[in-house]
Formats: C-alpha cells, structure tokens, sequence
C-alpha cells in the first residue's frame, strides 16, 4: 500500500490485511484526541464494525479547548453507540512522572492507561492514528539523534498492543477524507509552536523536502520497511552469535572477545547487548576496539561495568 494513496474504508482495510494488524473481528479501541487523525482512524474502525470504544485523555492543560476536545469525543461516541473511556490527569499530575518534559510525561500517562484498558478487555488492541508525515518526521529526529538502524525503521505499524492503520496515508488524504465524510474534529494550537523540535521538523524541513522530492511519503515508507525487515535480520544474527559468544553466570556476562574477532559486526552486536545496560555509543565502540588484548580498562554505566580479562569481556553490575 503507497502512502499516496487515497484513505478510503477499502484502502484501509487493505493495510489492516497486508500487515496482519488484527482478525476479522478483533473489538478495537481507539486512543482518540479529537484531532484530525485520531478521529479518522477512529471512524474507520467504527465503518469496519469493529470498534469497541473510544479512549481519551483530558490533560487539562489547555483550560476550555481540553474540555472542548472530551465533549467532542463523547460526541463521536454517543453518535457511533460505542462506550467512551475518559482519563482525568492534571498539570501537577504529569510533573510528578520522571520524564524529560511534559509531553513524555503526558505520553507516559496516556500509554500506561491505555495498556490497562487492553489488559480489562475494553478491546484486543488499541489504535493510534499516527500517519505518514508523523513517520517522515520521526525518521528525521531520530536521525539527528544518531539512533542508527532502530531509528530509520521509524514507527512500528504494530508492537505489542498497539496498531497504527494509518500509517502509509499522509496528513493531506486523512483531512481530505475527513472532508469527504463531514467529520468533525479539533485542532491543537500547541502544534502551530515551533518551540518543539518535530513541530519544527513539520513546519519549516518537511514543507521543502516535499518539494524537492513529491514522492517522499511513498519512500519514507518503503525505506522504514526495509529498515525494520534489516534490523530484524540483524538482531536475529546477534542472537545467534549470543549462543557462541556470551556465558550467563548469575547477574554477570562473559562475552568471549575471541569470537568477536572475525566478526565484521561485532560492534553492533555489543550495542545490542550493551546499550540496554546503560552504556553508550563511545564506551561501547572503545570496549569492541579491545577484542585484541588480554587486559584493559573498565567502563561504567549508572547500574553496570565492563572491562577485558584474558580474552573476555566481563560485564556485571556496579
């Protein structure tokens, strides 16, 4: 399915099959804001006659427009006769949530109660409507953080619980077809800042590259299944060499730096099985430039360490 296609019932239910996104008759929740796309891939699923309920958050972080958005969303229901799922947070609230800032801590909280929702049966899955331009985007930033092959894979159309339908359709078909359905829907005026680096991304990158290259949507999809279909190779390869390379003793990790030696991507290999133990990208390139000695310097995460004896990498934690 080319993101320029037009979003229609058929084009979406022909996504849903190509991904094996869910069975026939899977109840689907929808994780719904009142924005344009949420409202979309909300009506889509209520077309499809699966949808089960619509879930909202109300942060009450934009006074009247949040409650104005909830009384929409209980208008989408009460029309569609589904059940409609209401969390109540607050400024304070989300300030208490260890994150980065407020948009992670809000994320944080909606995902949390979303996933509680699933687990109490309100629906086998939970639908999000994220869309091609939010995948461009997503690709970008990861790209400017260095994120490697995870990063140009960009959005899953699936993990865990979670399902993201609309995901080869851009933001000009979803309002096109919201149009065309007379649906109604609310915008966020926290999107127009450009104080945010996607809001950034949105506005000023992703306008030029459109036009230097109209196919973008069509590419970025293609090349983020290309590099979701080479990370799981890859990964599947740093599982097998585990078995020849890597002894679990206890809490600690023995990784035989001999058997690393022949391996062109051992790198990667100890980033996949480093990074999640805290260490970053500097230590970990430093720690593969050791495989040829018997002893070196350890390194340290906040929770692990890791240094070279006789020929092994022994990491345990600090």
């Amino acid at each position: 399915m080319s993101s320029t296609s037009k979003l229609t019932l058929d084009s979406f239910l022909a996504t849903v099959e190509s991904h094996h996104l869910w069975e026939p008759n899977a109840p689907l929740l929808v994780g719904i804001s009142g924005g344009p796309d949420s409202v979309a891939c909300a009506h889509l699923a209520y077309r499809s006659g699966q949808l089960s309920g619509l879930a909202h958050v109300n942060y009450h972080l934009r006074g009247a427009d949040s409650d104005a958005d909830e009384a929409l969303v209980r208008r989408l229901a009460d029309q569609w006769e589904v059940p409609v799922f209401v969390l109540h947070s607050s400024p304070e609230a989300l300030q208490t949530q260890k994150e980065s800032s407020l948009q992670m801590a809000a994320r944080t909280v909606r995902y949390t109660w979303w996933a509680d929702l699933v687990s109490r049966g309100k629906g086998s899955c939970l639908l999000t409507g994220h869309q091609a331009d939010d995948q461009i985007e997503t690709i970008l930033l990861h790209w400017l953080r260095g994120t490697g092959l995870a990063g140009w894979a960009g959005i899953p159309f699936q993990r865990d619980i979670y399902r993201r339908p609309l995901l080869p359709f851009s933001r000009t078909t979803i309002l096109e077809y919201l149009k065309t359905e007379q649906l109604p829907y609310r915008s966020d005026t926290s999107n127009d800042s450009d104080v945010y680096l996607r809001n950034r991304i949105r506005h000023q990158v992703l306008p030029t590259l459109l036009e230097v290259q109209p196919a973008l949507h069509a590419l970025a999809h293609v090349q983020s299944q290309d590099a979701a279909t080479a990370m799981a190779a890859a990964n599947a390869a740093v599982e097998q060499l585990a078995a020849h390379a890597v002894q679990v003793i206890g809490q600690s990790w023995n990784i035989d730096l001999k058997v690393l030696e022949s391996i062109p991507w051992s790198s990667y290999a100890l980033y996949r099985w480093l990074h999640p133990k805290g260490f970053n990208r500097d230590q970990i390139m430093a720690l593969n430039s050791l495989t040829a000695v018997d002893h070196g310097p350890y390194f340290q995460s906040e929770t692990w360490e890791c240094g070279v004896d006789r020929g092994r990498l022994i990491c345990q934690p600090r």
